[in-house]
């Protein structure tokens, strides 16, 4: 997915694989004898036949030198006696210089007594070689002459080869101790982030356990100390509105009382109607405060079903609610608090118009709800402020009033427990859409 970064994991496993595959190739960038060396064993025995032809040469006096030559060039060997080194004009390299140690060491020849020439066409490592065989050109110091032979043997011509084994040796172990050790590292992590998304739909958990590396823990110390203090306060305050509102009704009951004594008039009925309003208020502040403060758990629910029970208990009571939609259909959710939310805007839906129409459509990754009136809709600049606390949009006026007004904040507030969103929208010809998105995952769903 464009714009998707990858996880720790991936970054610490790649950086890591990378950073190994660098020291390799620079390790045998600077150690370079191995490109174009002989292998080991065919080395040994390269040195192990020279040395047994010197031995030979060394103790045959008067014996018959042809025959022995005819003896020894067999195979991939071939061996001569000559009066003078042929290979006197050649400067050794390193890697000759050592295998010419080594022929003296197994020879027990005094040093500058063995002269090698490895024909090969470049030791540039990175650089392909034409042949995977070399001819190995030896002198040897035997007395007044010299022993000659020429070997053909394999070498080293793919750079990669080493890479065969030390890169699997080094990086398999390497990379599962990463993967173990960032899956540790990570799990406290994943638990703080369902944390965070349970407190941002208003969810309640334990504090988490202290685990993982010293800065994980602070950082979980830190978070349970943050939700601690944020519950605190929420529960603060809601109790406080929650006693000034509910302290308020009897001073509204004693104002009603002492109204209902005043003698019929104009000034009465206004009274008692403000009385009625601010009791409304009240206790609407009060159910709204209520909501906030309950913890209801979330279970399997049949969608459908509720939203089918609350068009029929609508209808029961005379009002126009249609609903259409899959029926049998399952998710997770809180049903108490989706159902206050879709009453509510019925409510306002049914209070600006005469009929209302509830649709489910399942979109990938979420659930929509529909609740559309057929009423004279409100003005764009009005359908995202409609949402506040207090702030009622009188359509017919077409202007705000602060009055009784915490409706669609309540439908707001229950669906931001479930981790959605609720927007409005006007119709194409007229009426009023509200929508309802919640988050949803079918493979968890089921499960």
């Amino acid at each position: 997915m464009a714009g998707r970064r990858l996880s720790l994991t991936s970054q610490l496993t790649g950086l890591l694989v990378a950073g190994l595959l660098a020291t390799n190739l620079i390790a045998m960038l600077v150690n370079d004898k191995a490109y174009g060396d002989i292998p080991p064993i065919e080395k040994k025995q390269a040195i192990e036949r020279l040395v047994v032809a010197y031995r030979l040469f060394e103790k045959c006096g008067q014996c018959d030198v042809d025959a022995l030559l005819h003896g020894l060039n067999r195979g991939q060997a071939r061996f001569s006696l000559s009066p003078e080194n042929p290979l006197a004009g050649h400067a050794m390299n390193g890697r000759e210089w050592t295998l010419a140690a080594l022929i003296e060491g197994a020879a027990d020849l005094p040093e500058n007594s063995v002269t090698v020439f490895q024909d090969i066409d470049n030791d540039w490592p990175f650089t392909p070689l034409a042949s995977e065989h070399c001819e190995l050109t030896s002198a040897l110091r035997l007395g007044e002459r010299w022993l000659v032979a020429t070997q053909r043997t394999p070498i080293l011509n793919k750079w990669w080869r080493p890479l065969l084994f030390s890169l699997p040796a080094s990086v398999l172990p390497v990379l599962l101790l990463v993967i173990l050790f960032t899956r540790r590292l990570l799990r406290p992590l994943g638990d703080l982030e369902t944390a965070a998304t349970r407190i941002s739909r208003g969810q309640s958990f334990d504090p988490l356990a202290l685990r993982g590396p010293r800065e994980i823990r602070s950082l979980i110390e830190a978070f349970n100390s943050m939700q601690e203090s944020l519950a605190r306060h929420i529960r603060d305050k809601t109790y406080m509105l929650a006693a000034i509102s509910h302290d308020l009704r009897t001073p509204i009951t004693s104002l009603r009382l002492r109204v209902e004594l005043l003698e019929d008039g104009e000034d009465k009925n206004g009274m008692i109607q403000t009385l009625a309003q601010l009791q409304g208020m009240v206790d609407e502040a009060l159910a709204f405060l209520r909501d906030d403060a309950a913890q209801e758990a979330s279970r399997q629910v049949d969608v459908s079903g509720l939203l089918t029970e609350i068009t029929a208990q609508r209808c029961a009571m005379g009002q126009r609610v249609g609903f259409s939609g899959p029926r049998g259909f399952f998710a997770v959710c809180y049903p108490l608090a989706l159902s206050r939310a879709i009453n509510n805007l019925l409510d306002n839906a049914l209070f600006h118009g005469s009929r209302a129409e509830i649709s489910l459509r399942v979109l990938p990754q979420k659930l929509e709800i529909r609740i559309a009136d057929d009423g004279p809709g409100i003005p764009p600049e009005w359908q995202e402020r409609v949402f506040e606390p207090f702030i009622r949009m009188d359509r017919q006026k077409g202007q705000g009033q602060r009055n009784v007004g915490l409706g669609l904040s309540i439908v707001r507030a229950c669906i931001k427990r479930h981790g959605g969103s609720v927007f409005l929208k006007n119709g194409e010809d007229c009426g009023l859409a509200a929508t309802i998105h919640l988050p949803f995952q079918p493979d968890a769903e089921a499960a």
